[in-house]
């Protein structure tokens, strides 16, 4: 099993900072669901915010038994519950319940909740600043996903306050998505793995550990729905543009 004690450790601002913010997350997610809801919207809320408190419940507890820092045992578990993890998500961003969402938002909150990749790329830089995280997996080395967050923002004031042709839309979220998965690809990458490409310490084994789990259990997979929601309702919007 790879070693996954740090020396040094994670600093106390990145990780109170990277649970924050998973929080803030989470909380966004239960408030979207609830507001598309037919009725009861705070009971779709609670419900939300119940069911995702016990997936970063229960992830946590894996993380926190050390059951996911066996990356030499094959399947590594850390892949397997990232697998089962994207199932789940892309099941809901392609359900019923995702296409509510994806019409029933304003394109602008659709939009502007990818802005939370910026503080992210903030907190991993720290964290490649107490070198527990490889460089490459920042913007100083190979990811540039900071730049979805930073124009999500713009786009979305455009969103809001004018008719955004949904050509620029549609490419905007394209060049997002592109760059959450290369940063996905040298995530795995850069992980203790039989096919790790990236040999610089620290390896990536910090995404097997409690509150850091959460970024490919979580934070990737909120990024990844968003897109997909955002390609939703540009279907749903060309759809209903033909019937009128």
């Amino acid at each position: 099993m790879h070693s996954l004690l740090y020396d040094p450790a994670p600093s106390v601002a990145a990780t109170v900072s990277f649970t924050a913010l998973v929080a803030v997350v989470v909380a966004m997610i239960s408030t979207a669901v609830g507001s598309v809801a037919e009725e009861g919207r705070a009971a779709r809320r609670r419900k939300t915010a119940a069911v995702l408190l016990a997936w970063l419940a229960i992830t946590g507890a894996l993380a926190s038994s050390g059951v996911l820092g066996h990356f030499d045992q094959m399947p590594p578990p850390i892949m397997v519950l990232v697998a089962i993890t994207v199932t789940l998500t892309t099941t809901f961003a392609l359900s019923k319940l995702g296409g509510r969402v994806a019409t029933g938002l304003p394109l602008a909150a659709l939009i502007g909740f990818q802005a939370f990749r910026l503080p992210l790329e903030m907190i991993l830089h720290q964290l490649s600043v107490d070198r527990v995280l490889p460089v490459q997996m920042t913007y100083y080395g190979m990811n540039y996903d900071i730049l979805t967050g930073i124009t999500a923002i713009p786009m979305a004031m455009w969103a809001a306050y004018g008719r955004v042709p949904r050509i620029i839309v549609r490419l905007w979220n394209i060049f997002g998505l592109t760059l959450l998965l290369v940063i996905v690809a040298i995530a795995i990458a850069s992980a203790p793995l039989p096919f790790r490409v990236f040999m610089n310490d620290p390896a990536n084994t910090i995404i097997a550990t409690l509150p850091f789990v959460w970024l490919p259990t979580v934070l990737v997979q909120a990024a990844w729905v968003g897109h997909l929601l955002v390609f939703r309702r540009l279907r749903a919007e060309k759809r209903q543009a033909t019937l009128d």
